[in-house]
Order: C-alpha cells, then structure tokens, then sequence
C-alpha cells in the first residue's frame, strides 16, 4: 500500500463526491486540495443580511434520476422547488421555457391560435423541440414563428452569452432550452427539482465532512503537483489515485494553449423595503446591451426570506480572464475548442494514477446531476475494480 492512496484537486460537487465514497466505502484516508478559501466550487453561497444568495449565478437541483436526489438527502434536507422564469422580449415579459403561452404572449391572439395549432398538428406526440427543428420545418407558419423566436429570443441571448456567431456554438448547449408543446411553467421539464435546506455551501460541506477526509482549502495544487513518467505526484508524493476535477490546461501548463471559458461578473443591489423586485425569481434579458440575467435571491431560495429588503444580483457575461478575478463558468464547445480539448486528453491518458472529473477537467457543459451521476459511476467502477 502507497503511503498515500487518494488525492482530489477541488472541493466542487464531483471532487467532494468522490471524496465521500472512498471516504466510507474503502476506509482510506482521502487529501481534498481546494484553491479557493472555501469548499462548493461555483454552488457557494453564503447568506447576506438575512438573504441565501449564490455567489456565482443561481443553481437549482434538476434531474430526472431520483438516485441523484437520494444521495444528497443524506446530507441535507431537500426542498421542492419548482424554478419558473420569465424573458424580457420587445419590452414586456414572456414565459420560459417558451411555450404555448409564449406564443400568445408575443402575438396577436389570433397569430397565436394559427401557430398553436400548425406546432400540435406538426409534433402530435412530442413533448419538447428544438429552435433548430422549427427552423427547419416545412410548415410555412411555424418557421416563420422560429425565426421571430430566433431572431428575439436565441440569437442574442447566444450572442451575448458566448461572444461567437451563433454558427459556431455546438447545437447541444443552444438544445439545453427547448421550445416546450404545453402550457408548462416549469424552466426545465425534470422529474425532480429540489434546493437544499440551508444551500450548497452546507450541503457540500456536509459531504465533506468524515473522519476520512481532510479538506485543505486556500491551497493551489496545479503549484505542488509534478508530472513524472507516468505518474501525476503531489509534493515528491505518489498517490494511487488521482482525481483532478479543474481546468486540464492548468494541469499541463497550458502546453497546448489555453481553453478558452465564459465568465460572469455579478453585480449585486441591495433593494431597501423591497417586498418584490421582479416580476418572478429568475429574469433572462435577451436583448439587452450587457447583463443577461437577474435573479432575486429572496424567492429563489429553499425557503423565501421574510426580508423587508431584497437582493437582485445581475450577471454580466465576459471572457475568463484570471487576471481580472473572475471564475470559469462555462467552456466553450465550438469545434476547434474539442479539438485542443482532446489533445490534452490524450496526453492526460498517459499518467496512470491520473483520473478526470468534471465540468472543468472534461470540458463539458455538464449539469449539477450529470456532475454527481458521473462521479458516483466513477468512483463505483473503480472501488469495485470495475476499471
């Protein structure tokens, strides 16, 4: 046995799930390294004058895997939330997801009836289709609806969101927000929509928490790890396993070129004797010059504050740059990105105690429960010598 068995570089859901399971499955001791001063990666949120707010953009459980929500009801209780968003079009608000009601909302009532009826009779028993379907349909009525819902809605909120043309972007993130064939409120149609109790911050640290486990925080691994033969060593230590779960770049000393990520800069106002700012928790603005979204924090939470104020926080999409104290969000899934992507895993398949998890470390835009599916599958297949 190695004098040390487990390493993870970062304390975000995949880096702190994993800690857990080695944690109690195989009795090892498990050495978290996390950069920032505190655990939860980009869920952080910390409470601010009596109001939970999410220090990097609203999160919300969704998933359809009822596993997902039972894992993390061991360490929290978890609180149905049903998110509901609006978008702020041609100056007034429409419902998101768009849907049926969107249409009525954008049209005259007799326009909406018209393209109601062609979107039922064309997708009789689908629940859900993309912007690049309708625009991409034969029906004369519902493309010329997809491009007015393209050109007001998609297209600049894409723009802005991503700094690209909108050609460039791969189709699956545009996909993440489908045109719903109901009256649905519901943001994303998921089985299960949950927040924790008392946030992500607690709930993370609650999963961190075991006799097993020693979390270092305020610490940046990529300046203690070196790269031998084969084998990923942490301080002149080797470790049978490795788990790197930020940037793969860093890892490599950006021997490729760097990655590029979206970023966010938000803006928060306190709201004196504000009962309700905005007309519902969370507000996309596609046509706006700067910011993209706000949300306020005194509804979008596990139980709403009885606050006489209110917190709105607006998010202002820029291009990571770490020299100006911003965090990664979002990779950029554009061809020529996946391309360098796959060169540096490729070359990450060289190091043998090396395993990569998560948003940052396999470039995805994964979802929070695609992130917890993940890790649990992979912290199985290997405690049960399954890879």
């Amino acid at each position: 046995m190695l004098k040390n068995e487990v390493l993870i570089i970062g304390a975000g859901f995949a880096g702190s799930v994993i800690a857990r399971e080695f944690a109690e499955k195989t009795d090892l001791p498990v050495n978290v390294i996390e950069k920032r001063k505190t655990a939860g990666g980009n869920m952080y949120d910390e409470n601010v004058d009596g109001i939970l707010v999410q220090k990097y953009g609203p999160h919300i459980v969704f998933t359809n895997e009822y596993k997902v929500i039972e894992y993390l009801s061991r360490f929290s209780k978890m609180i149905p939330h049903d998110c509901k968003m609006f978008s702020y079009i041609d100056e007034h608000y429409v419902q998101l997801p768009y849907s049926y009601k969107t249409v009525q909302q954008l049209f005259e009532l007799e326009k909406a009836a018209e393209i109601i009826k062609a979107l039922k009779t064309a997708y009789p028993s689908q629940s859900s289709v993309t912007i690049y379907e309708l625009l991409n349909s034969d029906n004369a009525t519902i493309k010329e609806f997809a491009k007015t819902l393209f050109e007001k809605g998609f297209k600049p909120y894409v723009a802005k969101q991503w700094s690209l043309p909108f050609d460039e972007i791969d189709e699956s993130v545009v996909n993440r927000v489908q045109f719903q064939l109901s009256y649905v409120e519901r943001y994303l149609a998921k089985d299960f929509q949950f927040l924790p109790e008392e946030g992500f911050t607690v709930l993370i640290n609650n999963i961190l928490t075991h006799k097993n486990i020693n979390l270092q925080t305020g610490v940046d691994a990529n300046e203690h790890i070196e790269l031998s033969d084969d084998k990923i060593l942490y301080d002149g230590d080797e470790y049978k396993y490795v788990f790197y779960t930020c940037a793969i770049d860093e890892l490599f000393k950006f021997c490729y070129g760097r990655l590029p990520y979206r970023s966010m800069i938000f803006k928060e106002d306190k709201i004196e004797n504000c009962k309700q700012a905005l007309p519902c928790e969370i507000c996309s603005y596609p046509q706006t010059e700067k910011f993209i979204r706000q949300t306020e924090y005194k509804y979008f939470a596990p139980q709403p504050s009885d606050s006489e104020d209110s917190i709105v926080v607006s998010e202002y999409p820029v291009e990571y740059d770490p020299q100006k104290g911003v965090v990664q969000c979002y990779p950029i899934i554009t061809e020529a990105n996946t391309k360098l992507y796959t060169k540096y895993s490729k070359l990450a398949e060289k190091y043998t105690n090396l395993y990569l998890i998560g948003r940052l470390a396999n470039y995805k835009y994964y979802n929070m429960d695609n992130i917890i599916m993940n890790s649990l599958d992979l912290a199985d297949s290997i405690i049960n010598n399954k890879q």
